[in-house]
């Protein structure tokens, strides 16, 4: 495989694009830096999950190699996309080699979601591109950074804080994307005065974090102040009411450009119309004259609204995100009695009932419905997830179901409906109603997609549609995730799953199926044989119910393509179970067993035993278990005048909230560095490491009561540093300035301290009972 990417390589003469995907180690990046070190037209590096499999150890060393091929090429990039590279804060310290490289300089779009990076690894990387930024000036060639992704990062509020002083000082950026970081207000607040500076921003994105109100009274001053503004996402943001009108005062000042706002909550109607008018959204255009499409509009239709006169070829009804009001379906019923092009027609009705009352649902549903078969409709695709239509709502859904608009139906979606098990039984006994009648014109019901997640079916439920699955046995694809099924369900579905030999794609992710249940699942699987995705994770498996879905995998699954089993509480004889059962198969290409209990020696075994069957690349990275760091992090605010301007890590204009942030990037940084020193965290210090460690010292020694045994364990530790030939002077006198700063912050009481920590650290005498119980446990 080496040898063949190493060879297209060499035969691309002007090369510029560069797409790297798989298990790339580093024998392979070595081979790879080889034929890039002729490269010097490269400029986009897009090797987006190019380490799956690989530890994390390994990747700092690939990237390493590949950063020399680069350099010793002289390329420019101007595009690197590491996303799903599962990254860590180890493998951020590849990063930081690649980023602080002169090959960066030009660089214009970074892209880092979904690495996992974590709070040090965030820190690690926003300190990297810090260093990017002023080595490029002192090159000559500014950083215009651009474009930003850093989503699904762990990032928190210190991570967001770090990234937001480097914004101040790029002012470049246009597109900043950072969503599901769980960054708090405080965060949110470094980031709004950040995208301030950045006046040519279109498209901001921090969705799933916590904004609430408090922040978003910051980022109204900012939206004020960039009118080239395209797209907000706030989604998902706890701002409620009052946090959605600070927003919306912020962009009443002119933002001509702006297309998309999404804040992901229910605003009022006067709310709303405040929005339309400050956009001039005042008429809806379709996507193709035979799409009519409201998505994402967020608009409260309350009366009859002819959203369709001039589609005369009106194939497919997309309203979701908005609000259709009983009026307005009884609208929509007298204006589509006329569109005869919706036969075979597909309506995505998802979340079309925001802020409608449930009673409302039925007759709403009951007004669309009736108006598609006088106008001849026959339906193939019903999406109506996201509306919450509980049991009650379900009444409507059951007529629409019943009718003979759905006759002929082939793709039937109910996500996160709140169906529960009442609304389950409603939806079962609608659909049989509907396969009894089309059987009576000798067409039976041919449903071939069913998708009900989130809906907490529970047992129930889940027997109610066995009972349609077992009749149809016309399913290819079945999603019911996280509802509540326990093995009683289980059983039921398994065995109707049994009726649908076609079946491809089944996900029963984030049920309660356990090992009682896997066992009946396993006779399902040995009939189901064209299945080229199944999703069982989540599921309570354990090591034994692995085991009986290896048995029924060993019967032969040769078009598997997709397997999760991730977080099942199976151990490593479980996991190379279902490894053995697959050595077969040629088709693998997602495997995911991560949040299993595998330890070390376990998750070496699993890539061993993959290597050897040639399907590394499909496995995606797995931990020994699941471990995050969670939490709300304070900030101390440090003032111009505490900070040494005649540093070269303030040598330009800052404003107070730049040099707090400043001193914040590197007071992280100093914390990660005495955590754990490595040679990587020290050189991130920058160029006045005594002085920042020196201060992050005196600060501890007002914060923890054993302070001098903590700091000279930490001055011991760091002096391993000192092996490292690159670093080694710097190192020294690091430690004799700190030791020194140590000795002279001494009182009398703490002098016996200080004499037994470094007698007992040097290994010259054993613990003395004088140092603190703290002591004695380390």
């Amino acid at each position: 495989m080496s040898a063949n990417v190493v060879a297209a390589i060499n035969r691309c003469q002007n090369l510029r694009q560069l797409r790297l995907q798989g298990s790339i180690g580093v024998p392979v990046a070595k081979g790879i830096a080889k034929a890039l070190e002729s490269k010097p037209t490269l400029e986009r590096a897009k090797w987006k999950g190019m380490f799956n499999g690989r530890l994390e150890r390994e990747i700092p060393v690939a990237l390493t190699h590949l950063v020399d091929g680069l350099r010793l090429a002289d390329a420019h990039l101007v595009e690197l996309d590491l996303s799903d590279n599962a990254l860590g804060s180890i493998g951020a310290e590849g990063i930081k080699v690649l980023l602080e490289s002169p090959v960066c300089f030009s660089l214009q779009e970074l892209k880092l979601s979904n690495n996992d990076l974590g709070i040090e690894g965030g820190q690690i990387v926003a300190a990297a591109l810090w260093n990017c930024h002023v080595k490029s000036v002192e090159a000559g060639r500014p950083l215009s950074l651009k474009t930003f992704y850093a989503g699904r990062n762990r990032l928190g509020n210190r991570g967001a804080m770090t990234f937001a002083a480097v914004f101040v000082q790029i002012k470049t950026l246009e597109e900043v994307v950072m969503p599901q970081n769980r960054i708090y207000h405080q965060g949110v607040a470094a980031l709004a005065e950040a995208f301030e500076m950045n006046p040519n921003l279109h498209t901001i994105n921090i969705s799933d974090n916590t904004i609430t109100p408090r922040a978003a009274r910051l980022l109204k001053g900012a939206l004020a102040k960039l009118p080239k503004l395209k797209s907000l996402n706030f989604g998902d943001c706890l701002l409620g009411d009052k946090g959605a009108v600070e927003l919306l005062e912020g962009l009443q000042a002119p933002h001509p450009y702006l297309e998309l706002v999404k804040e992901g909550l229910r605003l009022s109607c006067m709310q709303m119309k405040g929005l339309l008018e400050q956009l001039k959204i005042t008429k809806l255009e379709p996507c193709s004259n035979t799409t009519l499409n409201f998505a994402g509009r967020e608009l409260k239709l309350k009366k009859k609204y002819d959203a369709s006169e001039d589609h005369s070829n009106l194939e497919l009804l997309e309203p979701k995100g908005n609000s259709v009001s009983v009026e307005t379906a009884k609208g929509i019923r007298q204006s589509w009695r006329k569109h005869r092009s919706l036969q075979r027609s597909r309506s995505r009705s998802k979340d079309m009932f925001t802020g409608i009352l449930k009673q409302e649902i039925p007759d709403a549903l009951r007004f669309v419905g009736g108006s598609l078969p006088a106008a001849g409709a026959q339906l193939i695709e019903l999406d109506l997830s996201d509306n919450v239509f509980g049991p009650s709502g379900t009444i409507g859904l059951k007529i629409l179901l019943q009718s003979p608009l759905c006759h002929s139906l082939q793709t039937l979606r109910l996500n996160n409906n709140e169906l529960g098990t009442q609304g389950a039984q409603m939806v079962s006994d609608a659909i049989l109603k509907s396969h009894e009648d089309c059987c009576k014109f000798g067409q039976p019901l041919a449903l071939k997609t069913f998708i009900c997640g989130r809906n907490r079916l529970k047992s129930g439920g889940a027997v109610a549609l066995a009972k349609v699955f077992k009749v149809l046995g016309s399913l290819r694809e079945v999603s019911l995730p996280q509802n509540e099924i326990d093995h009683d369900g289980i059983y039921a579905l398994a065995e109707a799953f049994s009726q649908n030999p076609n079946l491809k794609s089944l996900n029963l992710n984030e049920n309660s199926m356990t090992p009682m249940g896997a066992g009946a699942m396993k006779n399902a699987l040995c009939i189901l044989r064209s299945l080229r995705i199944l999703d069982l994770g989540d599921c309570q498996l354990k090591t034994e119910g692995t085991k009986f879905i290896a048995e029924a995998l060993a019967t032969g699954h040769e078009c598997l393509e997709e397997l999760c089993l991730d977080r099942n509480d199976m151990d490593a004889e479980g996991a190379l179970a279902v490894l053995e059962s697959l050595k077969m198969n040629q088709m693998l290409s997602k495997l995911n067993l991560d949040g299993n209990h595998f330890g070390k020696l376990g998750c070496d075994a699993i890539r061993e035993k993959l290597t050897a069957m040639g399907k590394i690349q499909a496995l995606l990275d797995i931990n020994q278990d699941e471990s995050g760091d969670d939490g709300i992090e304070s900030v101390r605010v440090v003032e111009p005048e505490q900070v040494d301007e005649s540093s070269s890590l303030l040598s330009f204009p800052v404003s107070r909230f730049v040099v707090g942030s400043f001193r914040l990037v590197f007071q992280v940084i100093a914390e990660a560095f005495f955590s754990q020193p490595s040679a990587c965290k020290f050189e991130s210090l920058g160029g006045d490491k005594v002085g920042i460690l020196g201060r992050y010292l005196d600060q501890q020694r007002h914060e923890v009561e054993d302070w001098v045994i903590v700091q000279i364990e930490f001055l011991i530790g760091m002096s391993s540093l000192a092996s490292e030939p690159s670093i080694r002077d710097e190192v020294v006198q690091c430690i004799q300035h700190l030791l020194e700063q140590i000795i002279k912050s001494l009182g009398p009481n703490h002098l016996p301290q200080f004499t037994h920590a470094v007698l007992v650290f040097a290994g010259l005498i054993k613990v003395s009972p004088c140092l603190p119980v703290s002591f004695l446990s380390r």
